[in-house]
């Protein structure tokens, strides 16, 4: 399996070079606002993992964030394959996906990534709301 190749076609869509491997041998592309994609392989297969968000140091509001998010992951567990979890050292709140070995290959792998950057932006956002949905307007709230 080649993650390589699904990097280096990433990483032309993204018009830069290919990033090299951090500490832990990930590939990390680094957004705006803090946002970074990080790709590796776990026992020989390809994941895609975000930062969501940092656990608050309060006990009760890490429980309160973690638990409204874990509900709502369970309500799209049908729709999407990706696994929110706690690093308790780091506390960070991740999103992980793990690819098919098929979806490394270029163009495949430049799909995945993007839909799993925008399953990460939706979790951010989330999770900026303390877990609540989002407020949206609506053409009736006007009618007020």
């Amino acid at each position: 399996m080649d993650l390589e190749q699904g990097i280096t076609a990433f990483s032309e869509v993204l018009g830069a070079p290919p990033p090299g491997t951090d500490a832990a041998g990930r590939y990390v592309f680094r957004f705006e606002e803090d946002l970074e994609l990080r790709c590796f392989l776990l026992a020989g297969k390809p994941i895609l993992e975000g930062v969501v968000c940092m656990a608050p140091a309060d006990t009760n509001e890490a429980e309160a964030l973690l638990k409204s998010l874990l509900r709502v992951s369970l309500g799209r567990a049908r729709e999407r394959a990706d696994v929110l979890m706690l690093d308790e050292e780091t506390r960070e709140v991740r999103l992980f996906r793990r690819l098919s070995p098929e979806a490394v290959k270029g163009r495949e792998f430049v799909e995945a990534a993007e839909d799993f950057l925008n399953e990460l932006d939706f979790w951010r956002r989330r999770a900026s709301q303390g877990g609540r949905p989002e407020r949206f307007s609506s053409p009736f709230s006007l009618l007020r």
